[in-house]
């Protein structure tokens, strides 16, 4: 295996271009490293060899985004346009993954009250042997919200076939009966009751911050997320998104929260990441 330049500890100057002064720089959303993975050549070929890390070759930097007046609802991409080493070593060459990783799956992190995320650049190179710096250029896509809206229907029959409008949204249940995954319930005894209804929208649903169900006193009954999947083609989209009740139930009101103001954040970085950690 190669012996690496650039250590595991990590420390950072981040320049984030277009900063004003005054209130408008407080609400600019600042950006620093927090996280360097450098991966050498492992040993041995597909199952039977060992990597380090347990991860393939190449260099990663995890990036913090911090937005003061809060409001982020995804990570939509982080890119890099420049990812090089102060060897010259291009990590972003062609032939890699491009110096940049679609964020927005499990490999982004967004902080409870909005205010901050994580991202990945990632590329298949790894800096040059005595590198000691990483330079990384690009920017990051936000999706951001400040207001939310609830909309509903009520008494929504709870049986495949059955369409649901709710303000800007159109939905309709495509299945329901005993669950297929079981998330976050307890003992088969808890579980024996479960059931299991699923949502389908022919449209977007990023907007969305969540979606509930309601008895007929107007309380929220108590589920479990059975998993979301979504297919486009085109400006053609597909969101499946699965709920487990505690139980079958012949209606409910399904409400939906959702982000009224939701809008593309660009955040551009300029930074350089050495091996101090201070």
């Amino acid at each position: 295996m190669k012996r690496l330049g650039l250590l595991g500890a990590i420390g950072c100057v981040a320049l984030v271009s277009g900063l004003a002064w005054g209130q408008e720089a407080a609400q600019t959303p600042k950006v620093e490293v927090r996280g360097v993975r450098i991966v050498g050549d492992g040993y041995g070929e597909g199952m039977e060899g060992i990597r380090p890390f347990n991860w393939s070759k190449g260099t990663t930097i995890v990036l913090l985004v911090s937005k003061p007046d809060g409001g982020i609802v995804e990570v939509s991409e982080a890119k890099a346009t420049t990812f090089v080493d102060d060897k010259g070593t291009n990590l972003a060459a062609p032939q890699t993954r491009g110096g940049f990783m679609m964020s927005g799956g499990g490999m982004s992190q967004i902080s409870d009250d909005g205010k901050a995320c994580m991202a990945e650049i990632n590329a298949d190179r790894v800096p040059a042997k005595g590198a000691t710096l990483i330079s990384a250029k690009g920017t990051i896509l936000l999706k951001c919200g400040s207001k939310k809206e609830t909309v509903e229907q009520k008494n929504v029959a709870l049986k495949q076939g059955t369409a649901i409008t709710a303000g800007p949204f159109n939905l309709k249940i495509t299945k329901t009966g005993e669950p297929e995954m079981m998330f976050g319930w307890g003992g088969d005894d808890e579980n024996k009751d479960a059931w299991q209804v699923t949502l389908q929208a022919k449209q977007d649903l990023s907007n969305v911050a969540e979606i509930n169900f309601l008895d007929a006193a107007g309380k929220e009954i108590e589920v479990s997320d059975g998993g979301t999947s979504s297919m486009s083609f085109g400006n053609s989209v597909t969101v499946d998104k699965s709920f487990i009740l505690p139980k079958q139930m012949d209606s409910a009101t399904i409400a939906i929260t959702y982000w009224a103001d939701l809008k593309e954040v660009k955040v551009p970085f300029d930074l350089k990441a050495t091996v101090g950690l201070e």
